[in-house]
């Protein structure tokens, strides 16, 4: 249900020109015609503008939870590399390979001395 509100300047000239559109009185006018017309059109265009709304707002949503998915996962991923290499005389070398059964290695190339 929606609240209550008062009437602004757009609602009152809405409710004007649906008054007259209403009245028996000028339905021979030439103008009440093009009236009608413009208010279908305006009806339209305000359902475009609905549509175009709805679609920035959830591809603003969409752009927003994906940035922060690629901000968590790089997180992860610099975390895990924090835990993977430690400082060595000025230098960072890893500790373990990758090497299938994780057998626990220094890599020979990143020695200091390789």
């Amino acid at each position: 249900m929606n609240p209550v509100r008062p009437l602004g300047p757009e609602d009152e000239l809405e409710q004007r020109v649906a008054e007259l559109l209403a009245d028996e009185r000028y339905a021979g006018h030439p103008m009440r015609e093009v009236l009608e017309a413009m208010v279908e059109r305006m009806g339209q265009q305000l359902l475009r503008l609905e549509r175009i709304t709805q679609i920035s707002d959830r591809y603003q949503t969409d752009v927003k939870q994906r940035e922060h998915l690629l901000s968590r996962r790089y997180d992860l991923q610099i975390r895990k590399l924090e835990l993977r290499w430690v400082p060595f005389i000025g230098q960072f070398w890893p500790l373990t390979s990758l090497t299938p059964g994780g057998r626990n290695r220094i890599w020979p190339q990143c020695r200091p001395d390789g």
